[in-house]
């Protein structure tokens, strides 16, 4: 073998890692105020945690982040900048690309025991889509596609659930209306694209971008598995936007007085936010708020080992031979499917594994006709 006995994407895994858990140890995850625009979705309590490890009153153990986590956040960037350079490239002559990481000021958020801890509530937009007519403040926001059991995927998924919202108007197939913000999110009921929206809501109600005719504010989605785009255009809420400044004047408050009760829990035990927050061990100590989350989620289907059916595992263990068979040569693979489905109805099998690890599922299917359909599944 040529080349080192590690593989080279080991060695960045490595380091990437180290990286993380030398800047976790070091602090230099706070070498800026956590009290910006993009984590007006935060809970206020995790605020108030942040804050404390930012003005270094105290230190609370956290995980290890993934190398794959910040890949994936550092990518964020790079998609930002590539669809603002195809809007400028396709758009440019009905809309013009402003403002650009403009720096804007919200709210002054004062100290009162430790003045020193006073600060601006700042932070710069993504860009702002300009013409005579037509003026909005626009943010980017990059998302994962993943598996859904009855859409192509999760994107198509949740395309349906907006298109379904009575808060929602569709502009088109890849475009939505939102009139009332606060409406919306009580119906989205999802914490971490909400938080997406309370940024924004933010900038859009900043008096430079309302003196500019600057009326409407929008999240483009991108989907980073295929470059699909999504728009959820909305009105701005000067009632949200007050709420958020206020939740972090009340972080600082709790920071200030060095009293973290005053920052209230803004989610609940059990929610995925709790689940996945770096402070639910001092927010929960006596309970586990990850798996207290998996609770909530539906009871998993675990597959049947055709080793452990006797003689009904050896009728399906001949019959998936035949169908890999017919897989691999594209042919007669209903025969073989027909046959495999009949015995788990017969012996209401929903679900099993085969003595290659391979695991498959029997769905339900109402298109083109009723009809039952073997397919490949996951634990």
């Amino acid at each position: 073998m040529l080349g080192p006995d590690v593989g080279y994407v080991d060695v960045l895994n490595h380091l990437t890692e180290e990286a993380s858990k030398k800047a976790a140890e070091e602090g230099k995850y706070f070498n800026k105020t956590p009290l910006r625009p993009s984590a007006a979705g935060k809970c206020t309590r995790e605020l108030a945690y942040e804050l404390m490890e930012f003005h270094k009153l105290a230190s609370y153990p956290k995980e290890a982040q993934k190398a794959e986590l910040t890949r994936l956040f550092d990518l964020g960037h790079t998609i930002e900048y590539h669809l603002l350079k195809q809007m400028q490239q396709y758009m440019g002559e009905i809309f013009q690309v402003r403002y650009k990481q403009q720096s804007l000021s919200f709210a002054k958020l004062d100290a009162v025991s430790h003045p020193d801890m006073s600060q601006w509530l700042e932070g710069s937009i993504d860009l702002v889509l300009w013409s005579e007519k037509y003026k909005c403040v626009a943010d980017v926001k990059s998302k994962k596609v993943k598996y859904s059991s009855y859409r192509a995927d999760d994107w198509e998924e949740y395309s349906d659930k907006l298109h379904m919202m009575r808060s929602t108007k569709e502009i088109s197939k890849s475009a939505f209306w939102v009139e009332d913000l606060e409406a919306f999110l009580l119906e989205l009921n999802d914490a971490f694209f909400a938080a997406n929206f309370l940024q924004l809501n933010l900038y859009a109600c900043n008096p430079f971008l309302k003196e500019r005719g600057i009326d409407h504010a929008a999240i483009f989605q991108y989907a980073k598995n295929d470059s699909r785009l999504r728009e959820i255009r909305f009105k701005p809420s000067q009632k949200i936007h007050d709420m958020i400044v206020d939740k972090m004047q009340t972080a600082l408050n709790a920071v200030d007085q060095l009293n973290l009760e005053l920052a209230q829990k803004d989610f609940n035990i059990g929610s995925i936010k709790c689940a996945f927050c770096n402070y639910k061990k001092n927010c929960w100590p006596e309970d586990d708020a990850l798996k207290l989350f998996f609770k909530t989620l539906p009871a998993k289907r675990w597959p049947k080992d055709t080793s452990r059916l006797d003689l009904v595992g050896e009728e399906l263990e001949a019959l998936y031979e035949g169908y890999k068979i017919a897989v691999a040569a594209s042919d007669s693979v209903g025969t073989f499917e027909e046959a495999i489905l009949n015995v788990c109805s017969k012996h209401k099998i929903d679900k099993l594994r085969f003595s290659d690890g391979a695991i498959y599922e029997v769905k339900l299917l109402k298109s083109p006709r009723e009809h039952l359909e073997l397919r490949k599944s996951k634990l």
